[in-house]
């Protein structure tokens, strides 16, 4: 018994000494980069054992200490989360790869856009970005105040109520837009219960805490656990409501195709050419359409409930807002495309609501080669970089008085005076969203739609007090707090 212990001991000796060798860059590297202190195995995992919220807490603790760049030991994951710009701008450049942690075999966008390893990634963003075009993003406008019009009606029965879950509208409101716009198939889900969009929102909390669990990690581990067994419902309902919209846009192209040749064209809206072109296999047009679902609905919805909630808080700058789309638009035309570039403030408030709330806060990649940042840091092949926006644009070396919400901030002579890599709402580099325009379009189109009839309030007197957890999209942890008043 003795010899065979003894015998085991020493194999697994070896095997961890030969584990070490082969990673010995990144021990060597990571040494020469602040960050607390790591206990061998476990690193700095005994730093993070609370919930998802405590986790965030830490993390912010975390950079006041090691500001620039910070190393941190997660088990055997090495995670770099730089806050500096050009640490930020030249690691999106060239680090591509997204950690292999967001492609569990059940996540629903796993070969979309966001996820997809960097081979079927290039091969999807050449194909998909000619059908968010300019010119096919005008095309939806009226999409766009169609649906915002609804929104009002169903906002109007909760005038002068506290407590009202506005998310929830405005979600409602996002995913019917993203439906009838890039996927070109109405599901009506303001007037039709569908609880598409809190389903997705529970799984983007439950990858975001299997990501960062590394026990987690372990399939066994997380399908025995609490978390694992809630995943199933949440998951069904998301993959039933992605397979009708599909299923409805196969069958309308099909009915077409009889009646006419059907010419597939990339100056077609997303969903259409996705069905005609023979380039995507099912599951990578379910996951394409997953990954435009839930970030069409999560980012325009958070943005506006955020810019409602800073608004709230500066009611001058409301009030500016307000005047600016009376100016343009009057009482009750509706928004047209070559609006959205005359309404230069509202725009200016978005874009400010962009960077104290970043709707699409985190970016996870791994570094597949040796990155040179400087002559001070070399990020080594293994590594996982972590690009926090929260950190990034609320620091107060590049925005004075950060939680201070003001548009002016975006003049372009106040633009002129920062770095580019200081403000990144859809990230920066070739992996940056193709959505972005998109986004910006849908939010100012609600916004005007909502302030010419409404004034917004909150029990927050700073944006300071509203905390956040910065997940794939950002939660709030308190709620809004808001409620509306008519004009």
């Amino acid at each position: 018994m003795f010899l065979l212990l003894s015998t085991v001991s020493a194999i697994l000796a070896i095997w961890y000494l030969k584990f070490l060798w082969g990673r010995r860059k990144m021990y060597i590297h990571s040494w020469n980069t602040p960050g607390p202190f790591a206990f061998p195995l476990v690193g700095c995992s005994y730093l993070f054992l609370s919930d998802l919220q405590g986790a965030n807490r830490r993390v912010i603790e975390l950079l006041r200490l090691y500001p620039g760049l910070m190393r941190l030991w997660l088990g055997p994951y090495l995670i770099y989360i730089p806050t500096k710009p050009e640490y930020v701008q030249k690691l999106l450049n060239n680090v591509l790869e997204k950690q292999e942690t967001i492609r569990y075999n059940d996540y629903p966008g796993r070969t979309g856009l966001i996820a997809a390893s960097v081979k079927v990634w290039k091969r999807h963003r050449k194909m998909i970005m000619p059908t968010f075009s300019q010119k096919i993003l005008n095309s939806f406008m009226d999409k766009f105040n169609e649906k915002a019009q609804i929104l009002c009606k169903q906002m109007d029965e909760h005038v002068g109520q506290k407590n009202v879950d506005f998310y929830d509208m405005i979600s409602k409101c996002t995913l019917d837009i993203i439906c009838e716009t890039a996927m070109g198939i109405g599901m009506n889900t303001q007037t039709i219960p569908s609880d598409y969009d809190s389903s997705m929102n529970r799984l983007i909390e439950l990858i975001c805490l299997r990501a960062m669990n590394v026990r987690y990690h372990i399939e066994f581990i997380w399908k025995l656990s609490s978390a694992g067994k809630s995943w199933k419902k949440p998951y069904e309902i998301c993959r039933n409501f992605t397979s009708n919209v599909i299923k409805k846009k196969i069958e309308e192209h099909t009915c077409n195709s009889k009646e006419t040749v059907v010419e597939t064209r990339r100056t077609e809206p997303f969903l259409d050419y996705l069905v005609k072109t023979e380039s995507f296999t099912e599951q990578e047009l379910c996951d394409e359409v997953n990954t435009v679902l839930a970030a069409g609905t999560e980012t325009s919805a958070r943005t506006v409930l955020s810019m409602m909630m800073a608004l709230g808080v500066y009611q001058d700058i409301q009030e500016k807002v307000y005047e600016e789309v009376m100016e343009v638009l009057g009482p009750d035309r509706q928004v047209e495309p070559q609006d959205i570039s005359r309404m230069k403030y509202t725009d200016r408030a978005v874009k400010e609501t962009l960077r104290i709330f970043p709707t699409a806060p985190v970016t996870v990649r791994t570094v597949e080669t040796d990155l040179r940042l400087d002559e001070k840091y070399l990020i080594p092949e293994g590594s996982i970089i972590f690009i926090l926006l929260t950190a990034l644009h609320r620091d107060p070396n590049y925005w004075p008085d950060p939680f201070k919400f003001d548009p002016d901030r975006f003049l372009p002579e106040n633009i002129a005076k920062r770095h580019a890599g200081s403000y990144l709402p859809f990230m920066s580099g070739p992996r940056n969203c193709i959505g972005g325009g998109f986004a910006i379009m849908s939010i100012i189109t609600i916004i005007a739609h909502l302030t010419r009839k409404y004034r917004f309030f909150t029990e927050y007197k700073t944006l300071e007090e509203i905390e956040v957890l910065p997940l794939l999209s950002l939660k709030l942890v308190n709620g809004s707090k808001l409620w509306i008043e008519r004009r």
